[in-house]
C-alpha cells in the first residue's frame, strides 16, 4: 500500500486530476476566540491510565530493527487485524496490565474504517531495502474507553490505538542532538523523508522518524451539517480532530523518552522539529503539549483550522477520510466559513490555537502558494497565527513542494545549524561571567 499510496500522489500530480477548490480567504477576520485551554494537561483528551493520574499515555512495543532482518509494510488497520500481523489481545493486555483479583478483563478492539498502520515484515534475501534501515523501532500503543462497547458488552471496552517510530543514529561523529521528523499522510512521501533523515543524519542529528500519523489519524468520519444549526456537527468534528491531534502528541512524548532511554547521551542536547503536510499541521499540538522542547522548528505546507482543510482540500477523495456535506453536497464558500468558525470555537488542539505555544521559537516555514490539498489560504492562516515567522514562499502545488524538497534541504539544513549557532552565541554572551579570586566580576 505504501508504494500504491506513492504511484497515486505521483500520477495524480502528473495527470492534473485534482480538484480544485476556491479560496476562502487567510482568516485574518475570524472572529474565533483563541482558546488556550491546551496549557491544562488534564483537559486534553483522555486515554486509558493504568493508574489514576499517571504521565504516561500509552505502552512503547519494541519492533526488531536493522538491515539484515526486517522491513517496514504498510496496510490498513481492517485489512492487519484480518490476517492477525496484529495482536490486538496481548496488546491490550500489556496495555492494561494486571488487574485486580475479581475484576473483568476488558474487550479490546482496534481501529475502524479507515484506520492505517505498518508491521515489520520478513525480509526475502534477494529483496532490494526500498527505505532506510533504522537503528531502533517501536510501537506506540494507547486505548481509548469505547462507551458503545460498554454498553454491547456490559464491560469495559478499549479501542487501541498505535503509532509507529524508527530511530536513526548519525553518519559519523558524536550527536548534536534530536531531530524529530513527521511525515505527510500514510508516511508520504516516503522516499523523500528518506532524504530528510540521511540530510539530519550527516548534520549529526539523531533522529526520531514517526513512519505516519496515529492508525486513527484517517480514521473515518462522515459529517451531516444543517446549514441552519451548524454548532452540534462543529463540536462533534472538533472533538474528533482534537483526538487525533493529541494522540500525534501523546505519541511523540512518549518516542522523545523512548529515544533518550536508547541514546542516553543525548539527554538534555538540543532538540529541534521537522513537520510536512500533515506532519506540519500536527506540528503545533505536538508544540503544546512539551512546552519549550524544541530549539527550533521547520513546517512544510502545514495549515490552521483543520475543518476547513477537509472541506476544500482536494485531497479528500483520495484520502477518504473525512467527508463533510451540507444537506449531501459540498458547502458553499459562505457555508465553509460559517462552519469553520464554530468549530474553532470548539476546539481546543487546532493549530489555530496551539501555534501560540511556538510564539519565540525560531521557525522556517515554507508554503506553496499554488496547494489545494492544504489549501495555500488556510497555509497562510497557520503563518499568521505562529506569529509570522520567517519563511518561504514556493510558486508551486503541494506535490511539486515535496517532489523537490530533497534538492531544497541543503538550504534547511544549512537554516537550522545558523538559527542555533546564532542561539549559541546569545546564551554564550548572557551567561554570567565567573569571578575573579578576590569576587569582583
Amino acid at each position: 500500500m505504501r508504494r500504491i499510496a506513492g504511484v497515486l500522489v505521483a500520477s495524480l500530480f502528473i495527470s492534473g486530476s485534482l480538484r480544485a477548490e476556491g479560496s476562502l480567504g487567510t482568516g485574518r477576520d475570524n472572529p474565533a476566540a483563541t482558546n488556550l485551554a491546551w496549557r491544562d494537561r488534564a483537559s486534553w483528551p483522555a486515554r486509558f491510565e493504568r493508574e489514576a493520574g499517571e504521565s504516561t499515555q500509552g505502552i512503547i512495543v519494541e519492533l526488531p530493527a536493522g538491515r539484515t532482518t526486517h522491513v517496514w509494510r504498510s496496510l490498513s488497520s481492517g485489512f492487519a487485524v484480518s490476517i492477525g500481523v496484529w495482536n490486538t489481545k496481548q496488546d491490550g493486555e500489556l496495555l492494561v496490565g494486571t488487574l485486580p483479583e475479581g475484576e473483568t478483563p476488558p474487550s479490546f478492539s482496534e481501529v475502524g474504517p479507515g484506520g492505517f498502520g505498518f508491521v515489520r515484515s520478513l525480509r526475502n534475501d534477494d529483496e532490494p531495502f526500498e527505505s532506510l534501515p533504522p537503528a531502533a523501532a517501536m510501537m506506540f500503543v494507547t486505548a481509548r474507553e469505547d462507551e458503545a462497547g460498554v454498553a454491547a458488552e456490559n464491560r469495559r471496552a478499549l479501542t487501541l490505538e498505535r503509532t509507529w517510530f524508527s530511530l536513526y543514529d548519525p553518519k559519523a561523529g558524536p550527536a548534536r542532538g534530536v531531530a524529530v521528523l513527521m511525515p505527510g499522510l500514510f508516511g508520504t512521501p516516503e522516499a523523500v523523508f528518506d532524504q530528510v533523515v540521511r540530510h539530519l543524519q550527516s548534520r549529526r542529528w539523531v533522529v526520531v522518524r514517526m513512519m505516519a500519523q496515529p492508525s486513527r489519524y484517517t480514521e473515518s468520519l462522515e459529517i451531516e451539517i444543517d446549514p441552519a444549526n451548524v454548532g452540534p456537527m462543529a463540536a462533534r468534528v472538533a472533538e474528533s480532530f482534537d483526538q487525533r491531534a493529541a494522540e500525534c502528541a501523546y505519541a511523540v512524548e512518549a518516542a522523545l523518552a523512548w529515544a533518550e532511554a536508547q541514546r542516553p547521551e543525548v539527554r538534555g542536547l538540543t532538540r529541534v522539529i521537522i513537520g510536512g503536510s500533515g506532519g506540519a499541521m500536527s506540528l503545533p499540538p505536538v508544540a503544546a503539549r512539551m512546552p519549550g522542547a524544541f530549539a527550533a522548528a521547520v513546517l512544510i505546507a502545514g495549515g490552521a483550522d483543520y475543518a476547513t482543510i477537509a472541506a476544500t482540500s482536494n485531497y479528500e477523495d483520495w484520502v477518504d477520510s473525512v467527508h463533510l456535506r451540507w444537506e449531501g453536497r459540498r458547502g458553499t464558500d459562505e457555508e465553509i466559513r460559517a462552519f469553520g468558525e464554530a468549530y474553532l470555537n470548539a476546539s481546543m488542539l487546532d493549530a489555530y490555537h496551539t501555534s501560540e505555544s511556538l510564539h519565540g521559537v525560531p521557525m522556517l516555514v515554507m508554503q506553496a502558494t499554488r496547494d489545494k490539498a492544504v489549501p495555500a489560504a488556510q497555509q497562510e492562516l497557520l503563518w499568521e497565527r505562529l506569529g509570522k515567522p520567517e519563511r518561504r514562499l514556493l510558486p508551486m502545488g503541494h506535490e511539486t513542494l515535496f517532489i523537490s524538497l530533497p534538492l531544497r534541504m541543503g538550504g534547511i539544513m544549512d537554516w537550522l545549524d545558523s538559527t542555533l549557532e546564532s542561539r549559541d552565541a546569545k546564551d554564550a554572551e548572557v551567561a554570567p561571567q565567573p569571578a575573579s579570586a578576590d569576587g569582583t566580576p
